[in-house]
C-alpha cells in the first residue's frame, strides 16, 4: 500500500510573496494545500520559519497545526477504510477545517469588539484597553490566535507586567481576569474551539505572608516629607500624594478623587466613598495631612497611577533611600532571593502599608485600623504590621493631631 507523501514547500504567489503550503503526493498525483502563510524565502528552510522572521512564532503554529489536520485526516480515513484518501477527498475535508480555522486567524478584533461592547454595561473599558495594549506589545505584529493562548504565553504575560511593568501581583491577577472572562464567553459561544484557559487560575503562585512587603520607615518617610525638589513640581505632587495615603490609607484612586466636598467645614476630618468597595469612610486629618491638602486648597488634580510610580521612584532616589532589600520569588519548587535597591520595590500602594503598620504599632487597635483603611479581611491586614516597635514615639508623633489651645478667659 502507498504512503501519501507530506512535505512543506514554498512557492512565490500571484501577490510576488512566499507562500508556504502542504504538498501531497498519492498515487502519482499531485496537488497543494495553501496553509495561509506569506514568508520570505530566505526564513524557510523546508520545515519551519526561521526566528529571524518578525512573526516565526505564529506562523510555525499555522503550518503545524494545518500539517497535523492533513495528517489527522489521512490517519482517520486509513483507519476507517483502510485505504489512503483520494486527493479530492482529503481537499475538501481539509477546507472544512480551514472554515474554522479563519475564525481563529487573529483574535484582536473580536476582542476589542466584545470590550466595547461590554463597557456600556460596565461603563469602563479602561482596563480592558490596557489589556490590549500589554498583549499588543507581546505580538507587535497585531496578531494572535485562540490556540496560541496556553500556559507559557500566560506566563509570558505575567513576566512582563510582574518584571518589565512592575506592577504588582493584585493589578496582574485583575487585567488576567478580563481577559480569561473574554476566553471563556468566546469558548461558550463555540467561536473559540481551545478551552486552554480553563486549565489556569488566577490566583498567581508566589512567595506569601509578609517577605514581599515593603515600607518606609519612619526616619525614610520623614525623609521624603521634608525633601525639596526644586523645580520639579512633579515630584512634589507625587510625593504629596504618597504622604497624603500614608497618613489617610486611602488608595491611589480615591486620593486623586478629593475635593472639597470631601472635608467638613471645620477640616477636622475627610469623608468620601471608596471606589473599589463602593463604600464611606470617615478618616481624621492629622495636622500634617491638613498641611499637604491646604497646598492645593484640598482640590486634588489626577494622574496616571504608571506615572506616579515612576516619579514615586525618581523622588525615592533623590532622598537616597537606597538601602538593599531582600525580594523572594520563586523558581520551581526553590526560593530565590535577589538584593534590590529599596526604591525599585516601593510602589504607591506600600503607603497603605506604611499607614496600617503605622497605625497599628501606635496602638490605635486592629478593629479601628481595618475600618478606617476599609480593609474586609484580618489576614491581609497582619501581612503589613511590622513587629518593631523601637520607633514608637516617632510612629505616635506622626499621625498626632495637635488639638488647640483654649483661649484664657479674660476676668473683667
Amino acid at each position: 500500500m502507498e504512503n501519501p507523501c507530506l512535505k512543506l514547500r514554498n512557492y512565490t504567489g500571484s501577490d510576488g510573496l512566499q507562500q508556504v503550503r502542504i504538498y501531497y503526493t498519492h498515487k502519482t498525483k499531485v496537488t497543494y494545500i495553501d496553509t495561509g502563510v506569506r514568508v520570505n524565502s530566505k526564513y524557510f528552510n523546508g520545515n519551519v520559519v526561521s526566528s529571524k522572521d518578525d512573526d516565526y512564532e505564529s506562523k510555525n503554529l499555522i503550518l503545524q497545526s494545518s500539517y497535523n489536520k492533513v495528517k489527522g485526516i489521512i490517519q482517520n480515513h486509513l483507519y476507517k477504510y483502510k485505504i489512503n484518501p483520494s486527493i479530492e477527498y482529503l481537499r475538501a475535508e481539509y477546507e472544512k477545517e480551514a472554515v474554522i480555522m479563519e475564525k481563529e486567524i487573529n483574535i484582536f478584533p473580536l476582542f476589542r469588539e466584545w470590550y466595547l461592547e461590554k463597557g456600556k454595561e460596565i461603563k469602563n473599558i479602561k482596563m480592558y484597553v490596557t489589556i490590549e495594549k500589554d498583549l499588543k506589545h507581546l505580538r507587535p505584529n497585531g496578531k494572535l490566535y485562540f490556540r496560541e493562548i496556553d500556559k507559557p504565553f500566560i506566563k509570558r504575560i505575567f513576566d512582563y507586567l510582574i518584571e518589565e511593568k512592575k506592577l504588582q501581583n493584585s493589578t496582574v491577577v485583575k487585567r488576567y481576569r478580563g481577559f480569561k472572562q473574554f476566553l471563556v464567553e468566546k469558548w461558550n459561544d463555540g467561536v473559540n474551539e481551545y478551552n486552554y484557559f480553563d486549565k489556569f487560575t488566577t490566583k498567581l503562585q508566589g512567595i506569601t505572608g509578609k517577605e514581599n512587603i515593603f515600607i518606609l520607615t519612619p526616619k525614610e518617610f520623614n525623609t521624603l516629607v521634608n525633601k525639596d525638589f526644586g523645580k520639579k513640581k512633579y515630584l512634589d505632587y507625587t510625593r504629596d500624594l504618597f504622604v497624603i495615603s500614608s497618613t489617610t490609607s486611602l488608595r491611589f484612586s480615591d486620593c486623586i478623587r478629593l475635593n472639597p466636598n470631601n472635608f467638613t467645614p471645620d477640616k477636622k476630618y475627610l469623608i468620601t466613598d471608596i471606589k473599589k468597595t463602593e463604600s464611606f469612610v470617615k478618616i481624621p486629618l492629622s495636622d500634617l495631612t491638613k498641611k499637604v491638602l491646604s497646598k492645593y486648597n484640598y482640590q486634588l488634580r489626577t494622574i496616571s497611577n504608571q506615572k506616579c510610580n515612576k516619579y514615586l521612584k525618581e523622588a525615592l532616589i533623590k532622598c537616597d533611600i537606597n538601602s538593599l532589600v531582600p525580594v523572594y520569588s520563586k523558581s520551581g519548587k526553590e526560593k530565590v532571593m535577589v538584593m534590590k535597591p529599596k526604591y525599585d520595590v516601593i510602589r504607591f500602594h506600600s503607603s497603605r502599608k506604611f499607614w496600617v503598620s503605622t497605625a497599628v504599632n501606635s496602638g490605635i487597635g486592629l478593629g479601628n485600623a481595618m475600618k478606617i483603611s476599609n480593609h474586609k479581611t484580618l489576614a491581609v491586614v497582619n501581612r503589613y504590621i511590622t513587629d518593631d516597635n523601637s520607633q514608637e514615639k516617632e510612629i505616635v508623633d506622626l499621625f498626632k493631631v495637635t488639638k488647640p489651645k483654649k483661649k484664657p478667659i479674660l476676668k473683667g
